[in-house]
């Protein structure tokens, strides 16, 4: 009896396991494969938020010209022997160095927005 008990638990299990693997099935069939008018109005949103961010490069290649003026200034101050007031930095040289950094980070910026013209004029080609 415990043997045919025992067969009925092996059935029931493979029973279980299979029933699973026909929900994952289903469930992997249910996945919706975008046509190509859905595609083309996800790449179209895509686009607008490439736009924005390529907007931006204006105000970010004024911040450069900005900061550059900035270094100018403060190597003025520090060249000519002017005291130090600063809270911020501890010296002339502490806040250059950051300001370099910056340019950098804002330079890294204009590179990125490049890449975004280039794949919005892609996008724009692949929507048309």
């Amino acid at each position: 009896y415990r043997k045919g008990n025992n067969e009925e638990n092996k059935l029931l299990l493979i029973h279980n396991k299979a029933a699973k693997l026909e929900n994952k099935k289903i469930k992997i069939m249910e996945v919706k494969v975008m046509n190509t008018t859905e595609k083309k109005e996800l790449m179209g949103k895509y686009a607008k938020k490439l736009e924005n961010a390529i907007k931006r490069e204006a105000s970010v290649m004024k911040e450069i010209e900005n900061d550059k003026a900035l270094i100018k200034y403060l190597e003025g101050q520090k060249t000519s022997g002017a005291a130090f007031d600063n809270t911020v930095y501890e010296s002339y040289d502490a806040w250059i160095e950051t300001i370099r950094k910056q340019i950098k980070k804002s330079e890294s910026t204009l590179t990125n927005i490049e890449f975004k013209k280039v794949e919005l004029e892609a996008i724009q080609k692949y929507i048309a």
